[in-house]
């Protein structure tokens, strides 16, 4: 028996070993029944790596013995959740691949499993390579039983365990698409949900292939028919153990809120966890989302009188009405926008300022301003208004519908987006809010939006704009008195709008500037040069201010 250790180990990548008599044969594959190679696997100098080497085969005679190199792998001191260097797979990964028909065996893998589990073999272990867990291995391969042994372990806690390398679908998702009737039946006997959507928006029943890619009457086809009768007869009623995941309903609301089962979600302001349930209860009126909690805070192990609508720890479920859940990006967003917002507020007004203030030119007229966007609050969104959705700039369009609705309480904005990334084509649940083209609809709370205003000049503004500019430039030219009578100036070249700025800017190089000359020369201000002036008795300034004086002492009487 292995020793249990909480850390693994990635052991090393390298080559399976081959005996001298199967390389003489030409056979690429290990053979256990070959006496050569049951040498090499019970000497001890075959290293725990070419071991692992070898299980990677996928050929019959070592997928149906595979319990013998696993055991031969602990016996060497590996860890039961030891890791393969190549593919990343733990010992239970690739004995739930051992289950496969026509590669291995179904009962000799099950029994494995339920030793490797006994051992300590952990089932929620994910190939980071694949992103599978063991069960996803199960599904893939069509063992049921392999799958029976993993949930108990698990407590069915990943029966709607999604998959990146399936487009985010599930384990039933999985089945479905590989047309694996028996792990389905499974799946949905222990409550799998049926309408889960992946990446793709679709549901497992979508993922089934098209009769009309078999041929007729073939075994693919007819199990592709069975098993989209399985589904449809889940999506009709629920899972076969009576435990209903979802409602026609709940799935439309969580469309609109842009959430599915499975994703993570924020109760209240505060508590975290998985959503796992969505639809109507017993216990109450309405629609209800159950929440598999990250602490044990909670009120439930997923069941309530009774009756079981999700699994997972005792005191880790909670029920909340739907619209008490909501995305932690979304509410992460909103907090911090106020901020941002306000940042570019503030650098709009700064350089709104340095046009305005010193920028523009006595007499000279702006070019036509161009239309720029104005965002406001969302507190008054009526009918018509153009709206941004904040967490998804990319998605704008038109307001149509403001006001209460039938699939949940509260006030609801009701746009029609400008591309296709919407939800509906403004109807929910057969009530219809507005018309748009389909998937051009979407609903979410007003707090969701941003109002953006068009601003510009009218037309009319624009083109009386232009007349006066011509005008003016006409007159110039035809004035025999113009400053720039030259009608060769390169200026008059121009566009009437640039010739009247150009016309408007003081040529510097023409002027003189008293003051600059005075200190160019050197003068200091507070000194002024005495001027004299000549008159008919050559008097001087010096003369005149005596005489003043004179006069003023005998009080300005003279004969």
């Amino acid at each position: 028996m292995p020793e249990k250790r909480n850390k693994y180990i990635t052991h090393s990548i390298a080559d399976p070993p081959i005996c001298e008599e199967c390389q003489k044969k030409e056979l690429s594959f290990f053979d256990p029944s070959c006496p050569g190679c049951s040498d090499i696997l019970a000497d001890s100098e075959t290293s725990i790596s070419e071991i692992f080497a070898i299980i990677r085969q996928w050929v019959p005679q070592v997928q149906q013995n595979l319990e013998t190199f696993v055991n031969e792998i602990t016996r060497r001191g590996a860890g039961v959740n030891d890791r393969d260097g190549l593919t990343d797979m733990t010992l239970l990964h690739y004995a739930c691949k051992s289950g496969a028909v026509g590669v291995g065996d179904v009962d000799s893998a099950t029994t494995l499993v339920t030793e490797l589990i006994s051992q300590g073999a952990d089932v929620s272990l994910r190939c980071r390579w694949t992103d599978m867990l063991p069960v996803h291995y199960a599904a893939f391969f069509n063992s049921a039983s392999v799958i029976r042994v993993l949930l108990k372990a698990s407590g069915s806690k990943d029966i709607d365990a999604t998959c990146s390398g399936f487009d985010n679908g599930t384990i039933l998702h999985i089945a479905a698409s590989n047309l694996c009737l028996d792990a389905a039946k499974c799946l949905l006997q222990h409550g799998a949900n049926a309408f889960v959507k992946d990446d793709k928006n679709r549901t497992p029943l979508n993922t089934i292939p098209e009769a009309s890619t078999f041929e007729r009457d073939s075994p693919s086809a007819v199990i592709a028919n069975k098993l989209r009768r399985l589904l449809c007869e889940a999506e009709t009623s629920g899972s076969e153990s009576g435990m209903e995941s979802a409602t026609d309903s709940s799935v439309n609301i969580l469309d609109i809120m842009g959430l599915k089962i499975g994703d993570k979600v924020v109760v209240g302001d505060s508590k975290v966890g998985i959503l796992r349930y969505c639809g109507s209860t017993d216990f109450a009126e309405g629609q209800w989302a159950g929440v598999e909690l990250q602490e044990n805070v909670g009120k439930n192990d997923g069941s309530v009188g009774g009756k079981t609508y999700f699994n997972c720890k005792p005191k880790h479920g909670i029920f909340c009405p739907v619209s008490k859940i909501s995305k932690p990006k979304i509410r992460a967003l909103q907090k911090a926008r106020p901020s941002s917002a306000k940042l570019h507020s503030n650098r709009a007004r700064v350089v709104h300022a340095k046009h305005t203030t010193g920028g523009s030119l006595p007499g000279s007229r702006s070019p036509s301003p161009q239309p720029r966007t104005k965002r406001e609050d969302n507190n008054n969104i009526k009918v018509g208004d153009r709206l941004i959705l904040t967490n998804d700039e990319k998605r704008k369009g038109i307001a149509r519908f403001v006001g209460e609705t039938q699939f949940a309480p509260g006030l609801w904005v009701g746009v029609e987006l400008d591309t296709a990334c919407g939800k509906n084509d403004g109807s929910v649940n057969g009530v219809r809010y507005f018309d748009c083209q389909p998937n051009h609809g979407l609903f979410s709370h007003p707090s969701k939006f941003l109002i953006e205003k068009q601003e510009h000049t009218t037309l009319a503004e624009s083109r009386a704009i232009s007349a006066s500019d011509d005008s003016l430039n006409t007159s110039r030219l035809e004035d025999p008195h113009s400053s720039n009578p030259d009608l060769s100036d390169k200026k008059y070249s121009l566009s009437p709008l640039t010739r009247q700025l150009s016309s408007s800017v003081p040529d510097l190089s023409k002027k003189t500037d008293k003051k600059s000359d005075l200190r160019r020369s050197g003068i200091p201000r507070f000194k002024r040069p005495t001027l004299k002036t000549n008159n008919k008795n050559n008097t001087t300034e010096k003369t005149i201010a005596k005489r003043s004086a004179e006069e003023n002492k005998t009080g300005g009487n003279k004969t």
